[in-house]
């Protein structure tokens, strides 16, 4: 038997065996010899935000009982003003394999700047609120605790959601956030009027309140490009049931409740704009220059 046979029959086990895509894991990156099998695909880009930086929301940021129409005035009769401060971790982002999404790790605190209240008891019942989940707006006495938190950047802020879904989110994962926003605020008014415009990287919703439908619930959440919540807006008054369920959809443009976030600052720990308080702009119809 020549030589060349010999070989040619010892190699035939090897050619025949599994163990090289075994190798390679559960998604290989092959031809066509591993058709039918999921490629791996390109890793993630960098997400935007980097060991060190800072997301900031400075006052006017503030949630509010009213139960006056929007005037010159505005709503006063009882008001939290806060801020609150992001800085992330110095490990920064960690791409979560099984979870298809970043995870980024911060140290984070609130504080209170400002509280005015009045004998008014309804002031209570602001749990009804998305943003009041967010902040421990009785507690806090001046500058609330440091905290170490991790923050998932796959699902959008919701009512009563946990801290780590704010403010920090990956616009990659905008159709199914966007679709679990929708779902939610229809389980609660089938009704409901929904926007979703993911080119201007904003979302929201009109609904009525469940435990009250003369009551209109109306929420805007717009993110910035670079991966965090940039501007926030939630109102609940009196419908007016000629209007559409939207932010003109209040009765006599009364709003019970209202709670603000806006004049995002980011604060880059590194690079030529390391240090400087950058203000950013919101929406792709926003005016003036945007944090870099």
């Amino acid at each position: 038997m020549s030589r060349r046979l010999i070989l040619l029959l010892s190699m035939m086990p090897l050619l025949n065996c599994e163990c090289g895509r075994d190798s390679l894991g559960a998604n290989p990156d092959g031809g066509e010899e591993d058709a039918g099998i999921p490629d791996a695909g390109p890793p993630p880009a960098e997400y935007p935000l980097k060991p060190g930086d800072k997301v900031r929301y400075p006052p006017p940021n503030n949630v509010v009982f009213c139960n006056e129409t929007i005037g010159p005035v505005g709503c006063s009769e009882q008001s939290v003003t806060w801020t609150q401060e992001y800085t992330v971790g110095a490990a920064g982002a960690a791409w979560n394999q099984n979870e298809a999404a970043w995870v980024v790790p911060a140290e984070y605190f609130w504080s209170v700047a400002d509280v005015t209240r009045t004998d008014e008891p309804s002031f209570a019942t602001l749990s009804q609120l998305w943003l009041s989940g967010f902040g421990p707006w009785e507690a806090a006495n001046g500058q609330s605790d440091t905290l170490d938190a991790e923050f998932s950047t796959k699902s959008v802020m919701l009512q009563g959601g946990p801290a780590d879904t704010f403010p920090f989110f990956d616009l990659a994962h905008w159709a199914s956030a966007s679709a679990a926003f929708e779902a939610f605020v229809r389980a609660k008014d089938p009704d409901a009027r929904v926007e979703n415009q993911e080119a201007a990287r904003k979302i929201e919703a009109g609904y009525l309140e469940p435990t009250d439908p003369s009551q209109l619930h109306f929420v805007s959440i717009i993110y910035h490009a670079k991966g965090f919540v940039c501007s926030y807006q939630e109102f609940i008054g009196p419908w007016d049931p000629a209007r559409q369920k939207n932010n003109s959809g209040f009765r006599n443009n009364e709003r019970k409740y209202q709670a603000i976030i806006n004049g995002v600052q980011l604060v880059r720990a590194t690079g030529e704009h390391a240090g400087d308080r950058q203000t950013c702009k919101c929406g792709t119809q926003a005016v003036g220059l945007d944090c870099e």
